[in-house]
């Protein structure tokens, strides 16, 4: 798939195309999302906010799950979620995380050095580490 920039790591044995999607309420998530479903793919397309979601949910092979990377159980509960949806899990994109704005030269050493939310790079590392077990 022509996604440039964007490191996409896949499981080839399986024979169906099912992707996860972490931030995918908005953004360059929610945008991965569509471009997969309009590929053909099952997409299950995570967010913490599964509720707001109007355009996703409506589609055809999408399934809108609630994940909080910060949160162990509805990484646990999305991935089996998803699971059961479609049949198994072949590829992960992350996209949830936070941000820091404006050109890196103009940021301070501290929010560099030590990112906004911590916790949102342990929970990506969680969410990743509790996928890889239904991968393959």
């Amino acid at each position: 798939m022509d996604l440039v920039g964007i490191k996409i790591i896949v499981n080839t044995q399986r024979m169906s195309q099912t992707i996860l999607i972490t931030g995918a309420s908005s953004g360059i998530g929610k945008a991965t999302a569509l471009k997969f479903q309009a590929e053909g793919w099952n997409v299950i397309a995570t967010m913490r906010r599964p509720e707001n979601e109007q355009e996703l949910s409506q589609l055809d092979k999408v399934v809108v799950e609630r994940l909080d990377v910060l949160d162990l159980a509805s990484i646990d509960q999305a991935v089996q979620k998803g699971i059961e949806r479609v049949g198994g899990i072949d590829a992960l994109v992350s996209y949830a995380g936070c941000g820091a704005y404006g050109p890196l030269e103009a940021c301070p050493r501290e929010m560099i050095d030590r990112p906004r939310h911590p916790g949102k790079n342990r929970g990506a590392r969680r969410h990743c580490h509790r996928f890889w077990g239904s991968l393959f």
